[in-house]
């Protein structure tokens, strides 16, 4: 097989999405081959959890989501410790939805459910800042309402998106 054609390789139990196969050198596998001008992989922004139905599927659900993992690397899995549960970080809505659909369908899990999806939001103001805003709403019979928003947005570091108690305090329920 040349450089750059495709072909299919049976019986490769180590190999994942990404591996680089060679046949000589082995002093390259020490060093992860990397694309000139990559800066980095773009971490997972959407996630949620994942639950069988039944306890006896749970087992079967865990390798199936690992197996997501193993063929698609943007997929980030954690377990929350306080709730058991296991969850899918994605690159979106649609992403979490193919993962939906394949353990349902291409893996046979039952009646697996998904929570709904939440968004690890990474933006942070660099400096404090202070607003204020007033108006004046003329209703029916001559009354007035008058409203003021007095806010101060101020930085505060934020936690790693796939820490535990970042999940826990982004879930929805």
């Amino acid at each position: 097989v040349a450089a750059g054609d495709i072909a299919v390789i049976r019986g490769l139990r180590h190999v994942v999405t990404g591996s680089t196969l060679h046949l000589h050198s082995p002093s390259l596998c020490d060093r992860p081959a990397r694309v000139q001008g990559a800066s980095g992989e773009v971490p997972p922004v959407c996630f949620a959890a994942f639950e069988a139905a039944e306890l006896q599927h749970e087992e079967t659900l865990v390798s199936a989501l690992e197996e997501l993992v193993l063929e698609d690397p943007s997929y980030r899995l954690t377990k929350e410790d306080s709730t058991g549960q296991y969850i899918l970080w994605a690159a979106g809505e649609l992403h979490l939805e193919v993962a939906h659909r394949r353990l349902l369908e291409d893996f046979q899990i039952p009646d697996v459910t998904r929570s709904r999806l939440s968004i690890a939001y990474k933006e942070n103001p660099q400096t404090t800042v202070e607003g204020r805003s007033s108006f004046t709403l003329e209703g029916k019979m001559q009354t007035q309402h008058e409203a003021s928003v007095e806010l101060r947005v101020s930085p505060l570091p934020l936690p790693d998106p796939l820490s535990a108690s970042w999940t826990s305090a982004c879930r929805q329920e």
